[in-house]
Order: C-alpha cells, then sequence, then structure tokens
C-alpha cells in the first residue's frame, strides 16, 4: 500500500430519505491487489476499526 485515507461517509439513496453510514477507505497500491487480497483486507479493516460496514476503493 502507497497510501491511504478513511472517513466516514453517509450514503444517501436517490429514491428515499434512507441514509445509511459506511466508513469508506480509499487506498493506493504500488501493484494492484488480488480481489482475495482486498476481501482479506476489508474483513481486517472492519474488525480493526470496529464497523460493519467497510467500502474499499481501489483506484
Amino acid at each position: 500500500m502507497a497510501s491511504y485515507s478513511i472517513a466516514p461517509v453517509q450514503v444517501r439513496t436517490i429514491d428515499s430519505i434512507r441514509i445509511d453510514s459506511i466508513t469508506m477507505v480509499v487506498a493506493d497500491f504500488r501493484r494492484r491487489p488480488s480481489v482475495a487480497d482486498r476481501r482479506r483486507l476489508q474483513d481486517w479493516l472492519k474488525q480493526r476499526l470496529k464497523v460493519d460496514t467497510v467500502s474499499l476503493v481501489v483506484p
């Protein structure tokens, strides 16, 4: 991992008034991680950050 950013984000649905809160992680890697590695990182982040939902963005 070269750099990362973590922030709580509110997700709003266009067709309803529902608002969900998630933790978003944007991470840059020197080499693109495999799907299995991204899933493992996402699961680890959930445990480490003590949250139910983590959205991992790898640009």
